[in-house]
């Protein structure tokens, strides 16, 4: 009798397809999670190239940089002048890259008189809908730990870090104003003696922040709003906590801050990324150039400071 053909495939021929399938995967997966990086990273540099054009637009309309925070004092002080608070360079660059819409929603809550704008202390801003508007051009997309917190920002404006102001940390850590975005800095080009292709303006940020959004405020951290400006003393220049939309170059790259945080950390939490070995900056020229973890410390920090005299190539 003949035998009849067999159909189908025996356990074990299953099983071996099935281990070719899963090798075939396992080569796969990490080529698509590569070009899916390559795409989150490729809109994180698109988004810096867009502020560094809006600084440079900003620059063209009012014959400086915008400041890193705009404090009106002292119409925008309280506690006789020890507690003065301001809107970032995020609000004021929103009209440059087409969110003017935004920006001008925040009118009556602040005075944009003679270019300074001040933070209006009517309690009546508190939950304003704004707040919650999420700005794209401010969130690096393979920054995926505040999922949670749309409204915040993953890039801070650079007050240097070569040189502090005095060499005593105040309640907040060192004070820096050497760079670019200091609080009411409102920096010409002309005053970038170190060159703007050599200074950074603008950086990326993941680490938790001392005073963030979120139940890990003074502790663990969280993100900031875009909108979040600074406190500033009215008398005192080395009393600045501006960490919620500035930060210095003190410690390196992709660093971390040992946990709980500190009020002494806040003004020298590290600039860093989720992209592997380093993170994007944006130059006072407005090209973006990626620095590695492993750069030279002093040479970080040169390129931080506007008018420092250090010969640097440009990264």
């Amino acid at each position: 009798m003949k035998e009849k053909p067999r159909i189908g495939f025996t356990l074990v021929e299953l099983l071996v397809v099935i281990a070719i399938i899963g090798v075939l995967v396992a080569l796969l997966l990490p080529a698509v999670q590569a070009a899916r990086e390559a795409a989150r990273r490729s809109q994180c540099v698109n988004n810096l190239k867009q502020i560094g054009l809006a600084m440079q637009n900003y620059h063209s309309a009012h014959g400086s940089f915008p400041a890193g925070v705009a404090v009106k004092i002292p119409e925008g002080c309280l506690f006789g002048g020890t507690d003065c608070r301001g809107f970032p360079m995020h609000v004021l660059l929103m009209p440059y890259f087409e969110q003017g819409v935004i920006e001008q929603s925040f009118d009556g809550f602040y005075d944009k008189e003679g270019g300074w704008i001040a933070w209006m202390r009517d309690q009546t801003n508190n939950g304003r809908t704004e707040q919650f508007l999420p700005v794209s051009t401010y969130i690096c997309p393979s920054n995926t730990r505040w999922g949670e917190y749309p409204q915040r920002k993953d890039y801070f404006g650079v007050v240097g870090g070569s040189v502090p102001v005095v060499a005593t940390p105040s309640s907040f850590g060192l004070v820096y104003n050497d760079g670019v975005m200091y609080p009411n800095s409102f920096t010409r080009i002309g005053e970038i003696t170190d060159g703007t292709s050599s200074t950074f303006a603008v950086g990326e940020v993941v680490h938790a922040l001392q005073y963030g959004m979120g139940p890990g405020y003074g502790t663990t951290g969280g993100p900031t709003n875009w909108w979040i400006g600074a406190h500033v003393n009215r008398s005192n220049t080395d009393s600045q906590s501006y960490s919620r939309s500035l930060l210095s170059t003190h410690n390196p790259v992709n660093s971390q801050l040992s946990l709980p945080l500190m009020a002494t950390d806040a003004n020298v939490t590290p600039f860093g990324s989720d992209h592997p070995g380093g993170a994007h900056f944006v130059y006072c020229d407005g090209h973006v150039g990626f620095i590695q973890d492993g750069v030279d410390i002093n040479v970080y920090q040169w390129l931080s400071s506007r008018a420092g005299e250090e010969v640097v190539d440009n990264l």
